[in-house]
């Protein structure tokens, strides 16, 4: 059950109430409640929507500049172990090293499309916590 009251505050009170009330972020109402209750009003600590947009927005970048640099760095020793490969054809143990190699990198490539995705699941988990 509830009841309505209604209070007279001075100008100094009412100042100091519209304070809390901004500053909690909560509700005339909550705010008059909290202070009845606890004798206190606790401040919500809620990421704004921009906030969160831009945090985001900041980890995607990092996220792709990092992703795209290791790639590349990938794709160049690929090319370096390609090259050894023609030169070695003739010399089966060194085939068969640059063939492990090989499939070292590939693993590393799934390894990291694997994180890239992980990453991108946490941000969206986060954000829709954070909602």
């Amino acid at each position: 059950m509830s009841k309505k009251r209604t209070f007279r505050f001075d100008k100094e009170t009412d100042e100091r109430l519209e304070q809390m009330i901004t500053e909690s972020g909560k509700s005339m109402s909550v705010v008059i409640r909290d202070l009845v209750k606890t004798g206190k009003v606790e401040v919500i600590t809620r990421i704004g929507d921009q906030g969160i947009q831009e945090n985001l927005s900041r980890f995607h970048k990092d996220m792709n500049e990092n992703y795209l640099h290791t790639n590349t760095k990938l794709e160049q020793v690929e090319e370096m172990v390609a090259r050894l490969g023609e030169k070695a054809a003739a010399n089966n143990k060194t085939s068969e090293l640059l063939c492990d190699v090989d499939k070292h990198l590939l693993e590393i490539k799934q390894h990291l499309v694997a994180y890239r995705r992980q990453g991108d699941k946490e941000a969206s988990e986060l954000v829709n916590l954070q909602r």
